[in-house]
């Protein structure tokens, strides 16, 4: 995982920046041979609709108890624009890009997954809209790697959609006792 330090600019010899977590080139002394690769990759679009406020749907994403409760797994969550989070012991990590609260949660976002290359990220966007019966939750994940879209697809309903829809629902009981 990057380090923050890693995105800082780098000041060139002539005052120009290098937005870049790599050193500019003209700093090698031999020539430097750069390799890509073309990953194939996906997007993954799901819509659900909860019984639940989208405040209540926003904290228990964005609140690290509340997480941890409801995916009965450690979370860790710095929820500020650029902030960390990681959830699922480890199994999720990612960093804040936008944050709009009760509407709308931007990250970049990865598994650590057998086939997920280490430095590749991919981006969810996750939209909340009151609906009448509840909110709709709209997910939008870019650049998930072919192999394994299929699998954080399912992911998402399994460990995400119901567990979450049953802590609200929860929650909703222990109110009104």
């Amino acid at each position: 995982m990057l380090r923050d330090e890693e995105f800082r600019d780098l000041t060139t010899s002539d005052g120009g920046t290098c937005a870049s977590r790599f050193p500019p080139l003209f700093l090698f002394k031999t020539p430097l041979t750069v390799y890509t690769f073309t990953m194939q990759t996906r997007s993954i679009r799901q819509a659900v609709i909860l019984n639940a406020s989208a405040n209540d749907i926003y904290d228990a994403l964005m609140d690290e108890t509340q997480h941890t409760v409801f995916t009965e797994s450690q979370s860790h969550i710095d929820a500020t624009v650029g902030g960390a989070m990681d959830a699922y012991d480890g199994y999720i990590t990612g960093r804040f890009l936008e944050l709009e609260p009760n509407a709308r949660i931007v990250q970049i976002w990865r598994a650590e997954e057998d086939g997920w290359p280490e430095e590749h990220f991919s981006t969810l966007t996750i939209t909340l809209t009151p609906r009448h019966n509840g909110t709709a939750i709209g997910l939008l994940q870019s650049d998930v790697p072919e192999h394994l879209s299929r699998s954080i697809a399912e992911g998402w309903k399994e460990y995400y959609w119901k567990p979450l829809r049953a802590y609200l629902e929860g929650k909703k009981l222990k109110v009104k006792n």
